[in-house]
C-alpha cells in the first residue's frame, strides 16, 4: 500500500515539474533562456520515463493531463527553437526518436503572408493621402460659424487639426500591433483568417482614399452651392449670411 502511495507522488511530481518548467516558458515577459528550454525538455523525459514504467496501466485522467501539457509545449516550439540549441543538444543526449520535444521545428511561415510589407507600405502610402487631402478639403471650408459640412461632422472650429489628429491615429493605429490585433479580432467575428489582416487593411485604406478624392472632385458643385446660396440670400437683402455664402464659394473654388 505504502508502495502505491508513494508512486502516486511520484507521478504527481513529475507531472507538477513539467508543469512548472512549461508556465516558466509561457510566462516569460522576455526572451526564454537556454536553461528554461533545457528544463522543460528534461523534465518531458522525465514525464516519459515514468509513462513507460506503466505503459499497461496508466490513469485516463494522467494522460489527459500529459496531452494538455504536450499542446501546450507544441504551442511554445517557436520560443523554444529561437531560445534553445537543439541540434547541438541532441549531438550530446542522442534521444530517441519518439522523443519529439527534442525534434520541435519552428512554424513555417505562411506564404500568403510573403507580402504583407508591400500591402502595409500600400496601406500607408494611402492613409497618408487620405490625411493631405481631408485636410486640405477641410481648411477650404474653415470660416466662420455653422454651415453645411459642420451638420455632417467635416468642419467646425478646429475642424482642420482634428481631420488631421483623426486620420492620422487612423494611419498609425492599423498598422501598430494593437491595432493589426484588434483587426484580427474583427476578422475572426466575420470568421475570415487573420492572415488577410494586411489585405483588408489595404482595402479598408483603398475604400477611404476614393473618398476622399471623391470629396476633393465635389469641390466645384459644393462652391456651385454656396454661390446659389448667396445670391438667394443677397435677394432676401440678408447680406450678412450672402457675404459668408459668397465668400465660401470663393474658397472652395481655391
Amino acid at each position: 500500500m505504502t508502495n502505491i502511495v508513494d508512486k502516486t507522488s511520484q507521478d504527481t511530481h513529475v507531472l507538477n515539474e513539467y508543469l512548472q518548467a512549461l508556465l516558466a516558458i509561457e510566462e516569460a515577459k522576455s526572451d526564454v533562456s537556454p536553461k528554461q528550454v533545457l528544463a522543460v525538455l528534461l523534465a518531458r523525459d522525465a514525464v516519459h520515463a515514468e509513462l513507460m514504467l506503466k505503459v499497461t496501466r496508466i490513469p485516463p485522467d494522467e494522460v489527459t493531463k500529459v496531452m494538455e501539457l504536450d499542446r501546450r509545449l507544441r504551442n511554445q516550439a517557436n520560443q523554444i527553437v529561437k531560445a534553445g540549441q537543439l541540434k547541438d543538444w541532441r549531438s550530446s543526449i542522442h534521444p530517441p526518436a519518439e522523443a519529439w520535444w527534442w525534434f520541435l521545428e519552428a512554424d513555417e511561415p505562411d506564404p500568403w503572408n510573403r507580402f504583407d510589407a508591400v500591402w502595409d507600405g500600400l496601406t500607408t502610402i494611402n492613409l497618408t493621402a487620405v490625411v493631405s487631402f481631408l485636410t486640405m478639403f477641410s481648411s477650404q471650408f474653415i470660416i466662420s460659424g455653422l454651415d453645411l459640412l459642420t451638420t455632417f461632422g467635416l468642419v467646425g472650429n478646429g475642424a482642420m487639426p482634428a481631420a488631421g489628429c483623426a486620420y492620422a491615429l487612423l494611419v498609425f493605429g492599423s498598422l501598430t500591433q494593437s491595432g493589426r490585433e484588434k483587426l484580427q479580432k474583427l476578422l475572426h467575428q466575420l470568421k475570415l483568417p487573420a492572415r488577410y489582416c494586411s489585405e483588408v487593411s489595404f482595402g479598408i485604406s483603398a475604400f477611404l482614399l476614393l473618398g476622399a478624392i471623391y470629396l476633393q472632385n465635389s469641390l466645384p458643385q459644393l462652391a456651385n452651392y454656396y454661390y446659389q446660396r448667396g445670391l438667394r440670400s443677397f435677394a432676401k437683402a440678408e447680406f450678412t449670411e450672402a457675404k459668408k455664402d459668397l465668400k465660401q464659394a470663393m474658397s472652395t473654388t481655391g
